[in-house]
């Protein structure tokens, strides 16, 4: 096995373990009805969701040495950070959305570099030339 496959395997294996401890950990805790609208059971799935949108792009061999910041509010998933064209941007999006418990993601990223085709270029539907 290559020694980047292992350190990807490797990752994704803390990630894991790191979701099922933060798990364990707060499946004891009760939400409460103050009104306020982050409770903890919330707070808990926005942290878990977080984290396996990161590993989703972290394992996206396109984005993974792109500066992507991650964050979670009421499984909406708020991305922000710079990448380097408008496909790395949409692909960032695309694995955000792909990942369980996510309802809606706020894609801020910034394209670094212009690129021959347009962000609406990108994410216009592909319609076959006859």
């Amino acid at each position: 096995m290559k020694p980047s496959q292992q350190l990807l395997k490797l990752a994704s294996l803390f990630v894991s373990a790191s979701a099922l401890a933060l798990g364990v950990l707060t499946g004891g805790c009760a939400t409460t009805s103050t009104g306020d609208s982050d409770s903890s059971g919330q707070h808990a799935d926005d942290v878990l969701i977080t984290n396996k949108v990161q590993n989703a792009i972290w394992v996206d061999s396109t984005l993974r040495s792109l500066e992507i910041q991650v964050e979670t509010v009421n499984a909406v998933v708020h991305l922000s950070g710079f990448v380097d064209t408008p496909e790395q941007k949409f692909a960032a999006g695309q694995d955000a959305l792909a990942v369980a418990g996510v309802k809606d993601v706020r894609n801020s990223l910034l394209v670094r570099h212009s690129s021959e085709r347009s962000e609406q270029d990108i994410l216009a539907p592909r319609v076959p030339q006859f």
